[in-house]
């Protein structure tokens, strides 16, 4: 075969992390694969994180596409997760401060859109992950963690691994950081928290839900 032509093949076939996939493409064999571990880990009651981070270093962790077209969902194979200026995929940021009327943060993560914050471990911040099938209609009914550094690197975490800190509201008029790290924003939130890693206070400022 002409070695350009199998190249241009080869290309075709092997599904990349930038490339978004649906479940119509016949090439897709990643895509029944993570759907036959969900299957397989709804019947377990332990190490659900160990599965399915293996599967994320070897293929990467489904994210849905955020081009809201027409047609069959897309989802993209990340291993890490992009900035969210760069990004395809639908992600909002979650900034932490020392002060409520802070005017700049300590650490800032791009995360999946509309996630809530559970809890900060040092540089990590950690959000609750639903885990379902891709092509199928099962899901995990089991907690299950993400744990996101700020370089984009993320790992799954067992629900019994972390006991999870209180997480106290403050006064969007309360908390000044909101219009300094958000501006324009109508759906600010701003969260008083506790570091897992050095037990000092934070607060988190994020986009809440629409409403």
């Amino acid at each position: 075969m002409n070695p350009i032509l199998f190249y241009g093949l080869l290309t075709l076939l092997t599904p990349k992390a930038h490339a978004a996939l649906d479940c119509t493409s016949q090439t897709v064999k990643v895509f029944s694969k993570f759907d036959a571990l969900v299957t397989k880990l709804s019947a377990q009651k332990k190490d659900l994180a160990v599965k399915l981070n293996e599967f994320k270093s070897e293929n990467g962790f489904p994210f849905p596409d955020s081009g809201g077209m027409d047609g069959p969902a897309q989802f993209y194979l990340l291993k890490t997760i992009p900035k969210r200026k760069n990004s395809k995929i639908a992600l909002d940021s979650i900034y932490v401060t020392e002060k409520p009327n802070s005017k700049q943060s300590i650490h800032k993560w791009s995360v999946p859109e509309q996630s809530s914050p559970l809890a900060v471990r040092g540089n990590k911040i950690i959000i609750g992950q639903s885990i379902k099938q891709i092509c199928g209609e099962t899901s995990l009914n089991k907690t299950v963690y993400m744990a996101i550094q700020e370089d984009g690197n993320f790992e799954l975490l067992d629900g019994d691994s972390i006991h999870l800190p209180e997480v106290k509201s403050i006064e969007t008029e309360a908390c000044t950081a909101i219009k300094t790290l958000l501006p324009g924003s109508d759906y600010g939130v701003c969260k008083e928290t506790t570091d897992l890693d050095s037990k000092n206070k934070v607060v988190l400022v994020y986009e809440g839900p629409m409403t």
